[in-house]
C-alpha cells in the first residue's frame, strides 16, 4: 500500500518521502538483530525528520510495536508532529492480549499522536469508545488511471466456471475449503476451473499434492505472479474466492482490484471485508465451509443476470469509495491539520 500511495500522492503542498522501517518477522537470530534494526530505524528517522513538517507511520504493532513506539517518540522529541495510521486486521484482539508493556506503548502512541487514521470501520469505534480519539478512515485504494476502460462482462457459462484466487495460499487463506468446495461443484457435473496464484504455504502444497481431483475439476497453481499478470488472470476468469479466516485480515487490496475487473465474488465476512461488499455485491459465505462455497458457485452458474448485476455492483462501489480521487485528497487534508 506504501507504493500505492507514493505513487498516486500529488500535491502543491507536500512531499511524501519514503523513510521505510524494519518490520521483519521474528527469527532466531532476533535479539541480536533487533538493537542493529532498532539504531538504524531511529537514526534514519532523525536525518530525515531534520528536514520534515511531520510523520506519517503505518502502525503495524505486535513485534513492531517497540520500534514503533521508540520512533514516535523521537518524533514528539524533535517536535515533529506525528499521523498514526493503524493497519491489518487484528489490532483489538492484539490490544487485549498482548504484554502490559506492548499495551502501554500502544496507549501511549494513541493518546499522543496528534491525528488517528484507520483502514478499518471497525477500529474507529474502538478508538472513540476506548481512547475517545476521532479516527479518520482511510482505506486502501486503487489508482485510477490503471482502471481499465473497458471490462468485458463475465460469463459464467452453466457448466463450465473458471475460478480465480489470488493471494497467500494457506489454510487460514480458505484454500483447502476452496477445493472441496470446487470439487462438489465438480461433482454436480459441471467443468470446473481453478488458478491459484500465490506462494504456496509448505503444509498447503502437501496437501493439494495428495489430493485426487474430480475428473471435471482442474486445478492450475501459478505460483507468484507479476502484478500484470494478476490483472490478466482477472480478465481470464469469472468468479473470485476468498474464503479467508486469516487472523489479520484487514481491507485487501485484492478484492479492490477484483472489484475493478468486475469480477463475481464470493468471499467471508472477515476483517474488513464488510466495508468494502455488501449482499448486493458480492456472495458472502460462512468461514471454514466448503459447503457454502459449493451452494455459491452453483447458485451463481444457475442465476447469470444476478451475478452479473453483483459485480457492476461492486464496480461502482470501487468507482465510488476507493480510488485515489476519493482518498488522496483525504490523506492531504489530514496533512494539512497535522501541521496546521
Amino acid at each position: 500500500m506504501v507504493k500505492i500511495l507514493l505513487k498516486s500522492f500529488i500535491s502543491d503542498d507536500f512531499e511524501l518521502i519514503l523513510c521505510s522501517h524494519t518490520t521483519r518477522t521474528p527469527t532466531r537470530l532476533y535479539p541480536l538483530l533487533f538493537p542493529i534494526r532498532f539504531i538504524k530505524d531511529i537514526g534514519k528517522l532523525f536525518i530525515y525528520g531534520l528536514h520534515a513538517d511531520g510523520v506519517h507511520i503505518y502502525l503495524q504493532y505486535r513485534s513492531a510495536i517497540v520500534r514503533e513506539y521508540f520512533i514516535i517518540r523521537l518524533a514528539r522529541l524533535i517536535k515533529l508532529p506525528v499521523f498514526v495510521e493503524i493497519r491489518a486486521g487484528y489490532f483489538i484482539s492484539w490490544y487485549f492480549n498482548t504484554n502490559i508493556i506492548y499495551k502501554k506503548m500502544a496507549d501511549d502512541i494513541i493518546n499522543n499522536s496528534k491525528i488517528i487514521g484507520s483502514q478499518g470501520q471497525e477500529y474507529i469505534t474502538f478508538l472513540k469508545e476506548k481512547f475517545d480519539k476521532d479516527v479518520v478512515y482511510v482505506p486502501n485504494f486503487v489508482i485510477s488511471k490503471l482502471i481499465p476502460r473497458y471490462i468485458e462482462k463475465k460469463r459464467c457459462y452453466h457448466t463450465h466456471l473458471k475460478i480465480l484466487f489470488v493471494g497467500y495460499c494457506s489454510k487460514a487463506k480458505g484454500i483447502i475449503e476452496l477445493i472441496k468446495g470446487c470439487q462438489r461443484v465438480a461433482e454436480s457435473g459441471r467443468v470446473i476451473e481453478l488458478t491459484l496464484i500465490g506462494k504456496e504455504d509448505t503444509e498447503i502444497t502437501r496437501w493439494i499434492n495428495s489430493y485426487n481431483p474430480h475428473r471435471n475439476f482442474k486445478i492450475t497453481r501459478k505460483g507468484y505472479q507479476s502484478h500484470d499478470k494478476v490483472l490478466e488472470a482477472f480478465a481470464l476468469h469469472d468468479i473470485f474466492v476468498l474464503p479467508t479466516r486469516y487472523s489479520g485480515e484487514g481491507h485487501p487490496n485484492v478484492l479492490n482490484e477484483a472489484m475493478m475487473m468486475k469480477m463475481i465474488i464470493v468471499t467471508t465476512k472477515h476483517g474488513f471485508i464488510c466495508d468494502l461488499l455488501d449482499d448486493h455485491s458480492c456472495y458472502f459465505i460462512n468461514k471454514n465451509d466448503h459447503e457454502s462455497i459449493a451452494k455459491s458457485i452453483i447458485h451463481i452458474s444457475e442465476n447469470y443476470g444476478e451475478a452479473v448485476k453483483k459485480s457492476e455492483n461492486a464496480y461502482k462501489r470501487l468507482i465510488e469509495n476507493f480510488t485515489d480521487k476519493q482518498i488522496i485528497p483525504r490523506i492531504e487534508n489530514v496533512y494539512r491539520q497535522l501541521v496546521s
